[in-house]
């Protein structure tokens, strides 16, 4: 993505077409199909009006062709995060759990559309959906990182520079976070894998919150800490 660019929402299939109050964010998702399924079945249920999901979907101990079924039917919004570059290049495969493009061609295919970033329009203001930080998808945000080692990020320079962000919703560190700094309120719904305290977060925009909620039993999805969007 080009930050020069004039300000644009991305719409095609799967994209909102009004501006969000209320969705459901879910985050790395590591192949995890009973997690996602479990996730999916609730946020039907949530009044949400769409999802959008950080990417990391290859790279784990589910079924990635069922994964990629279960997105495609709730129609989620996918960025492509690194787990998803390497999977496309054969790169890294000898990581503890992956696996491998010619095995999966479907998902492949699919995976190859996925863009780095997505803006998205919502009632607060531009969104931009990504893996880590902007266009770069490795790059680290953690709660305990200081303000200084964040600004000297180049991809979060540039979303500053830009003007256009109101919130950056992303994933790659596995770990929950709501932050604002320089005016862009980033939010982590964490993650599906199963040994990285797993579930998915739903942020209601009206009431400024990011419901976060426990999966850690696959098959149900149970309430959990509300954190107030700043």
């Amino acid at each position: 993505m080009n930050y020069n660019d004039p300000p644009r929402v991305i719409t095609g299939p799967g994209s909102p077409s009004q501006p969000l109050r209320r969705f459901a964010l879910i985050g790395d998702v590591h192949a995890e199909d009973e997690r996602l399924q479990t996730a999916l079945a609730y946020v039907k249920k949530a009044n949400v009006e769409h999802i959008l999901c950080v990417g990391d979907v290859a790279d784990g101990h589910g079924d990635l062709d069922q994964t990629m079924r279960l997105l495609s039917l709730a129609k989620v919004l996918v960025v492509r995060g690194n787990h998803e570059r390497w999977f496309l290049a054969d790169e890294l495969r000898t990581l503890r759990v992956v696996q491998f493009k010619d095995e999966h061609p479907e998902a492949a295919e699919t995976m190859r559309f996925w863009l780095p970033c997505i803006e998205v329009s919502t009632v607060k203001g531009p969104l931009l959906l990504c893996h880590a930080v902007g266009h770069d998808d490795f790059s680290v945000i953690k709660p305990h990182h200081t303000d200084s080692e964040v600004r000297a990020i180049e991809a979060w320079q540039q979303m500053v520079e830009s003007g256009r962000y109101r919130f950056m919703a992303a994933g790659h560190t596995h770990e929950v976070m709501v932050r604002a700094l320089d005016g862009i309120t980033m939010l982590n719904a964490g993650t599906l894998k199963r040994d990285d305290s797993p579930g998915f977060a739903i942020v209601d925009l009206e009431a400024m919150t990011m419901q976060l909620f426990d999966l850690e039993d696959p098959h149900e999805a149970i309430a959990s800490t509300t954190f107030p969007i700043p």
